[in-house]
């Protein structure tokens, strides 16, 4: 390699880490500031449909089920629809039994498996409320967590609301404190950023959307993986607005061996980057009757820009990468990936305060981070080479764990 190029390496590499940098200071100031919003009213909760689409998730019910029961939001209001999604074990019979017993919930079982987006898109099909709520098989929301996600959709231009979800086992090992703080990281510094400058935080696990909006985009983007930042991003270019709840909480465990967080990070970078073609891509569900919904607004260059980094973000890992090989090439100051890995432990620290993590306890995080870094690096790289290559996404079931109590989660 000639001087010259490894010269533009350097250049190419150096802008990009400054402008993420740049960008991180900014979201973490930014998500220190007061909400411009103002809340919701509960007087007036509008009518919600909460799916769950499961495949084999047979351990994970009766929690799920429980935690379903203790929701605090009227049965008048509140519509359940539970999808087995080609379940081989016992989840079929297991969702059919509790809600034959109930008049406001109802089970779809799909006879083979046709994956996530598919299967809320067939529960899409039978909703007749405004909004429709999704939450993961292996998470447990808390009482008050629909009444305080449903809040974002007093504003008409809101299409979709994340919950924050909250990794109730972070301190078993070393593998899901690193897994609790990046998840922490994401959304009490990052997503919380995002909403405070009027930006689109992403979608995940635990989310609600405006029917109206769905059906906008096609229903739920029929992507292998990453079904929710591809459903984000194909709102924001419709022009709908996405918002942050950290008031809606959910618990769920997090990966806890070395393999599972490979696999789950490979995944979810592959997820990131298929999210790029998201648009409106869907099942083609019939679209909403005239008048029915507000027109979706102008799509702004800010969000443009940001959904473009959203959809990029695990590529930072392979840039630090190449960072560290032109540092020891020569052609690169040491001073400048060693200054962007301090502003995430920055972040990090904030994270932890904000998770309610005790001063003592931070820095067994941060170690935590130091160690497993390399690891989600070189997971970052594989799936970039992986998906370069073409090759087919091949679903792997991630293990479950049942999420333990845990004290609530901390204020920004």
């Amino acid at each position: 390699m000639t001087h010259a190029v490894l010269v533009a390496a350097a250049a190419i590499a150096a802008a990009w880490l400054i402008a993420l940098t740049l960008r991180r200071l900014v979201l973490l100031w930014a998500s220190g500031r007061a909400s411009p919003r103002p809340p919701g009213d509960d007087r007036e909760l509008p009518g919600v449909t909460l799916v769950v689409a499961a495949h084999n998730e047979a351990e994970a019910c009766p929690g799920l089920l429980a935690a379903l029961e203790g929701l605090q939001y009227s049965s008048a209001r509140l519509a359940l629809v539970l999808v087995s999604d080609g379940s081989t074990d016992a989840t079929a019979a297991l969702f059919s039994r509790w809600t034959g017993t109930r008049n406001h919930a109802r089970t779809i079982v799909l006879a083979s498996r046709h994956g996530k987006a598919h299967a809320l898109n067939e529960a899409l099909t039978a909703v007749s409320t405004g909004i429709v709520a999704v939450l993961d098989a292996d998470m447990r929301p808390r009482p008050p967590y629909l009444r305080e996600l449903v809040r974002a959709f007093s504003e008409p231009l809101v299409g979709g609301a994340a919950g924050l979800i909250h990794p109730a086992d972070a301190e078993v090992n070393l593998v899901t404190r690193y897994a609790a703080a990046e998840t922490w990281l994401h959304q009490l510094v990052t997503s919380l950023g995002k909403d405070r400058l009027g930006l689109n935080p992403p979608t995940l696990g635990a989310s609600a959307y405006r029917v109206a909006a769905l059906r906008s985009i096609g229903g739920f983007p029929p992507v292998p993986h990453g079904t929710d930042v591809a459903t984000s991003v194909a709102l924001t270019r419709a022009g709908w607005q996405t918002r942050f709840t950290p008031s809606a909480v959910v618990d769920t465990g997090v990966v806890r061996t070395l393999g599972e967080y490979w696999r789950q990070h490979v995944r979810w970078s592959r997820g990131s980057f298929t999210a790029f073609r998201s648009r409106a891509a869907g099942e083609a569900l019939p679209a909403s009757p005239p008048g029915s919904a507000p027109a979706p607004a102008r799509v702004t260059l800010s969000r443009r820009v940001d959904t473009w980094i959203l959809c990029a973000s695990y590529l930072d890992r392979v840039m630090l990468m190449s960072a560290v090989v032109l540092v020891a090439a020569g052609v690169l100051p040491a001073w400048l990936p060693a200054g962007y890995l301090a502003v995430p432990a920055l972040e990090a620290w904030v994270a932890l305060r904000r998770a309610g993590v005790r001063r003592g306890r931070r820095w067994r995080y941060l170690g935590s981070m130091a160690v497993m870094f390399p690891l989600d690096a070189a997971a970052s790289l594989g799936a970039a080479l992986i998906h370069a290559a073409g090759r087919p996404a091949r679903w792997q079931s991630p293990a479950r764990y049942t999420p333990t109590p845990h004290p609530p989660v901390g204020g920004p």
